[in-house]
């Protein structure tokens, strides 16, 4: 998937993953299963704490349908809905 401006959505399962393990910045965070033929999608809750990701907690291992834009790799969430 490639960095857009263009709001779309995407589905799939929400997971917490380990991230920069060994960094400073290393934590818990989350990403977009979106299936065995797809990359994991790193995933951020607009105006959420990216290092708490408290938005996004409440959907881990459910299967979500999310609008947003793609930015710097990471698909910026606006809204979140499970399906």
């Amino acid at each position: 998937m490639q960095d857009e401006s263009q709001v779309m959505t995407i589905e799939g399962v929400v997971r917490f993953v380990s991230h920069d393990e060994g960094s400073k910045s290393e934590r818990i965070a989350p990403v977009l299963e979106c299936g065995a033929d797809r990359a994991d999608i790193p995933v951020y809750m607009k105006n959420d704490n990216p290092f708490e990701n408290t938005s996004l907690r409440g959907y881990e291992g459910l299967r979500v349908r999310v609008i947003g834009v793609m930015r710097n790799g990471t698909f910026v969430a606006e809204s979140v809905e499970t399906i």
